[in-house]
């Protein structure tokens, strides 16, 4: 009997501990850190933020930061290249500094449309007991980043996952954001094609088609598919393919959550500009896309709300 409630003592220790380790709200200091280019770094930085109304907002967010090791190495070599080589560390100073604004106003933009949802929410949660009341948003992104022999390609991906008291249900969101470090600019998907070419309507009909085999029994939703550059904002470049990400109830009915579809590049050859940074790319697909960093990865499926199904790599 001794025995048993010693067995019984020690799992009651673990369960408490685990439990303590899901509701820890304590700043995370570990950061990491990945080497993108020989004097450019790719960090994961954390940060929590607690406001009123009960508000809390865990973020982890891609920084650049640059170093100057390649330069000071290259100034070893004759005078000649003394002005070229402090062109391009100017140059990659701006392109890392653009970044990491491109990801400042982003972030703020979602702060602030859920600030909105909390203040919708207000004039019930004063109804409440303060103890029941909980906001909380969770930023967090994935990357997959080519051409990592020369000035890398930056694909980021952002989810905001968040939870308001009255809401009827949490909401996810993505943002995303595709970066040439070398011309220091966000690429926007219309650069990537043919001034002439119909890509919208290629993309729509491909993704359709995809759709319906994932959903099997429901049609797509002809408004979040219709050829519209807007319902094609969420985009990334992938070693595969260009990857889109669709929120819930955009594409497909809320209970199959949000969607993502591949569309490989063969499926755009026709369309895509060989000048555009992603056509150059595919040129010298060997050397652009040969063993690209993904961090966090691009998967098939976001969520699955019909099954209250995470997938892992956003858990």
């Amino acid at each position: 009997m001794n025995r048993i409630l010693k067995v019984l003592f020690i799992l009651t220790l673990s369960m408490s501990s685990i439990a303590d380790a899901e509701i820890d709200d304590s700043p995370v200091d570990n950061k990491s850190t990945y080497h993108i280019n020989e004097n450019v770094d790719l960090v994961a930085a954390h940060d929590i933020q607690y406001e009123k109304p009960k508000i809390m907002i865990k973020m982890v967010f891609p920084r650049l930061s640059s170093t100057d090791n390649a330069v000071h190495n290259s100034k070893n070599n004759e005078d000649d290249n003394e002005f070229e080589d402090s062109f391009n560390e100017s140059n990659i100073s701006t392109s890392v500094n653009t970044f990491n604004e491109s990801v400042a106003q982003i972030i703020k933009e979602e702060i602030g449309y859920f600030k909105e949802k909390v203040a919708a929410a207000e004039d019930y949660q004063k109804t409440l007991e303060k103890s029941k009341v909980k906001n909380r948003l969770t930023i967090d992104y994935n990357s997959a980043i080519m051409n990592l022999d020369a000035m890398p390609i930056i694909s980021i991906r952002f989810v905001m996952q968040a939870y308001i008291t009255g809401m009827a249900h949490p909401y996810r969101r993505y943002r995303t954001l595709n970066f040439d470090l070398e011309s220091g600019a966000v690429i926007l998907l219309a650069d990537l094609f043919q001034p002439d070419s119909n890509y919208l309507q290629t993309l729509s009909q491909f993704v359709n088609n995809e759709l319906a085999k994932k959903i099997r029994g429901t049609s797509p939703l002809s408004e979040g598919t219709a050829p519209l550059a807007d319902n094609f904002r969420n985009w990334n470049i992938n070693p595969s393919g260009l990857r889109f990400t669709f929120d819930e109830a955009t594409v497909a009915p809320y209970v199959f959550g949000s969607q993502t579809i591949l569309v490989p590049y063969s499926a755009l050859k026709e369309d895509i500009n060989p000048q555009s940074v992603l056509g150059r790319c595919l040129e010298h697909r060997r050397r652009c896309m040969r063993d690209p960093l993904l961090t966090g990865g691009f998967i098939d499926e976001a969520a699955n709300t019909k099954h209250r199904r995470l997938n892992p790599a956003l858990g």
